[in-house]
């Protein structure tokens, strides 16, 4: 009766969590369901070895090719509804009434996200010592030992790739670029244009994780685990300074223009800037075969680091805590810094009164003088990126069963995870996400599940999971929303994830 209780309790905050007003970025399949707990240790690294496998490889051709991909993109403005207004039914009949609304639709805070998670290779295996022991289970082989195999660390080994983009947007700066300045929305007031900032990389990972029970006890068992990770940077782009004012005065007060105006970014790619700063041919190199291939090298380096640690009482609650992408890039090579800071006054442009004679009071100069005042300062000095620090709390309850060869699996299982980020860069957003997930699993063959989620890039969103058991592969699959199919006012963003894998006793 008491885990009747439990269960109902829990399940009472599951579909609570439906209403919070807290979607997560993260992979359902993986860190929901029972089979991938290599993947699930990216966000949990504590997680990794809680499986009945001894060895899980993913990235070799057995002989199906194995890999985990994960993309994703949303925003916190437009839902699929919007979408479907605004750029495919009315793609053909936009008006000033449609823009309006449009331009209207927008806060002070306007975030978009995509982003894509490969993981080429990966391996994780178990260590453990084994021991004789008494079935005392079983009266009739009372007498005869049985192998206790008890896990005394998980390690494992990867390598992903990792590519994320986000665009904070001004409100103000969509409203002027429609209205235009002369708009009495905009005369004689100092209108804020910053705060549009573009941020994105494209990281090369290779990380040594490990996982331990470290201690063990009757009613309560905790773990431990820790990733470190050694990264590349391949490309970046960090806005790191993003203001602008600009003072339309109306005629009675002189009709001048004034634009304050303060941008510095850091780029960095594989593919060579010339001084222009203009893209130039991309570099080639043989393989496979073939003369042309793309020679991407890394333009930089780094290190993260990923901590965790779980503690699981009766073996029904758990609670972990994980800090994950603690660490930086540093980028030294095909560095282009774009710096812009001036204030510049406009007094207008003298017309005559017959266009046609092309004297328009010395205009050429005044057009030169302007242009000259919007170029770019470039420099080449090195830079370095943070990586999308994220803190996680995730609580379960779980309902355990015991498989027909003796093996345990959770035959029901619940979850709320809450993630916290630290700033707007790449897969991070300083929005919280709270989701809540159900999963089901029918023995170790098949598990299937819901999730709930709210915050983050996309606000709301209803996703669904699967993963299967076929034979020593492992295949799953799901997404964070497929709100924009039940919902369509509700949909403001799109995920999905793939997964194939090999795991062995």
């Amino acid at each position: 009766m008491r885990q009747l209780l439990q269960l109902l309790t829990l399940a009472g905050i599951l579909l609570g969590g439906l209403y919070q007003h807290t979607q997560a970025q993260n992979n359902p399949a993986v860190l929901y369901g029972s089979h991938f707990h290599q993947q699930a240790a990216r966000l949990n690294p504590s997680k990794l070895g809680d499986s009945y496998n001894d060895l899980d490889i993913t990235g070799l051709p057995l002989p199906l090719p194995t890999f985990n991909l994960y993309s994703w993109g949303g925003n916190n403005r437009l839902n699929a509804k919007d979408f479907q207004k605004y750029f495919i039914s009315g793609g053909n009949t936009v008006d000033n009434a449609i823009i309006e609304e449009f331009v209207g639709r927008f806060g002070n805070k306007n975030i978009v996200g995509v982003g894509a998670q490969l993981q080429l290779f990966g391996v994780a295996f178990k260590i453990n010592k084994k021991t004789r022991v008494m079935d005392m289970n079983n009266p009739d082989l009372a007498d005869i030992p049985v192998i206790k195999r008890d896990e005394i660390v998980t390690i494992s080994l990867g390598w992903n790739e990792r590519m994320a983009a986000s665009v904070r947007l001004s409100p103000e700066m969509l409203a002027f670029a429609w209205k235009g300045n002369g708009h009495p929305d905009f005369l004689d007031k100092t209108i804020d244009l910053g705060n549009t900032k573009i941020n994105a990389y494209w990281l090369r990972e290779f990380a040594l994780g490990a996982a331990m029970p470290i201690y063990k006890g009757l009613d309560i068992n905790v773990r431990a685990g820790v990733r470190l990770k050694y990264l590349q940077g391949m490309a970046a782009m960090r806005s790191r300074r993003a203001n602008a004012t600009i003072l339309t005065q109306s005629a009675e007060n002189g009709g001048t223009i004034t634009t304050n105006i303060d941008y510095f970014s850091n780029f960095s790619s594989p593919v060579p800037v010339d001084e222009k700063g203009e893209f130039e041919d991309i570099p080639t190199k043989k393989f496979l075969g073939s003369d042309d291939f793309p020679k991407l090298p890394a333009q930089g380096s780094g290190f993260g680091v990923d901590l965790g640690v779980t503690v699981t009482l009766q073996d029904r609650f758990v609670g972990t805590f994980s800090l994950v992408d603690v660490g930086g890039v540093r980028f030294k090579r095909r560095i282009s810094n774009f710096k812009l800071n001036n204030q510049i006054t406009f007094n207008g442009i003298e017309v005559p009164a017959d266009p046609s004679t092309g004297l328009l009071g010395g205009a050429d100069g005044i057009l030169d003088s302007l242009i000259n005042n919007f170029e770019l300062e470039r420099t080449f000095d090195k830079f370095s990126i943070p990586l999308p620090t994220r803190m996680m709390f995730q609580a379960e309850y779980k309902v355990p069963r015991i498989d027909k060869k003796g093996r345990k699996y959770n035959k029901h299982h619940f979850f709320l995870t809450y993630i916290q980020g630290f700033g707007e860069y790449g897969i991070s957003t300083a929005r919280p996400s709270f989701t809540a997930a159900y999963s089901h699993n029918l023995g170790q063959q098949v598990s299937v599940g819901l999730s709930a989620a709210s915050g983050g890039y996309s606000g709301f969103g209803i996703g669904s999971f699967m993963s299967f058991k076929l034979g020593y592969y492992r295949l799953g699959f799901g997404t964070n929303n497929i709100t924009a199919l039940l919902l369509r006012s509700g949909g403001k963003g799109a995920d999905i994830s793939f997964n194939i894998s090999t795991a062995f006793r």
